[in-house]
């Protein structure tokens, strides 16, 4: 199933990752739903096309396609 990636949280949650460091959100999400099950939503959106841009070779591949 693939991933798209994107979310939009409050400021709040910041607090819960440490600066300067790259982690997954996953455990500080876990942890949300454990202390207040209704904290974390969701949506499914299965329209469009989208393109993994994780790179720059990626990102100027999908510019000289006309895509980005």
């Amino acid at each position: 199933m693939p991933f798209a990636g994107i979310y939009i949280v409050e400021k709040s949650f910041l607090k819960r990752l440490q600066a300067g460091r790259i982690e997954s959100i996953v455990l500080p999400l876990v942890e949300m739903i454990k202390e207040n099950p209704r904290s974390v939503g969701g949506v499914v959106i299965d329209d469009g096309c989208w393109d993994d841009v994780g790179s720059l070779d990626e990102y100027n591949r999908l510019v000289e396609e006309g895509i980005g």
